[in-house]
């Protein structure tokens, strides 16, 4: 009885093909990762710089509506009126504010382009009104064309 023994042979060609496509995606999604986590980074940072922005001028405000409050306040108590109370407050507010008639305007800015803008009204019954509290930002068109989220390395 005699078994023949057939040879069979591997292809190496396909195989190999196969395998270098297998790398070369492998390659191209690792190139997007990179990018994408850089991207990732340049946004999460210009976010935080924002947000820590926008909470320092925030505290600002705040700390000057403490003032006005308990500058109001006090000339209530002493029965004051809002002849007074403004005279009582060009003291007590901030340089930057600017006091005209029964009202006040501050605008507070940080480094990153983000400002306040608050009015306040200062009523007869020594009360005061917020009339504007407005946040804005810079826009740096130049600043966006600079970004650089892939340098290649």
């Amino acid at each position: 009885m005699a078994v023949s023994q057939e040879k069979g042979s591997v292809r190496i060609g396909p195989v190999t093909l196969i395998a270098l496509v297998v790398i070369l995606c492998l390659s191209v999604m690792a190139t997007l990762s990179v990018t994408t986590s850089r991207a990732n980074l340049t946004q999460a940072t210009r976010q935080s710089q924002m947000v820590a922005s926008t909470y320092a001028n925030e505290r600002s405000g705040q700390e000057l509506l403490a003032q006005v409050d308990a500058t109001l306040d006090q000339v209530a108590k002493a029965g004051g009126t809002v002849d007074g109370a403004m005279t009582a407050l060009a003291q007590v507010v901030p340089e930057t504010a600017v006091i005209s008639g029964n009202a006040i305007h501050a605008a507070y800015a940080t480094q990153t382009g983000h400002q306040l803008n608050i009015s306040l009204l200062i009523n007869d019954d020594l009360t005061y009104t917020i009339t504007k509290w407005k946040t804005t930002s810079d826009w740096n068109a130049d600043e966006m064309e600079s970004a650089t989220l892939w340098t290649g390395q």
